[in-house]
């Protein structure tokens, strides 16, 4: 097996919510919640992106 082979993930961000040491049948298991998991992520980027634009307007006013 070549090293940059990886195993299939499902085609949703699950980046942050399935975890590092977990298995590809526990994330299989967690599709049928698509709905709460892609809520989840869709707060998540809202979350960073209120935080990222709120210290970039913060560092725009101080200058």
């Amino acid at each position: 097996m070549p090293p940059t082979e990886v195993p299939a993930m499902p085609p949703l961000p699950s980046g942050f919510v399935a975890s590092a040491g977990s298995s590809p049948e526990q994330a299989q298991a967690t599709k049928p919640n698509a709905t709460a998991q892609s809520a989840f992520a869709l707060i998540v980027v809202w979350y960073l992106f209120v935080t990222i634009a709120s210290v970039f307007f913060e560092t725009c006013l101080s200058l």
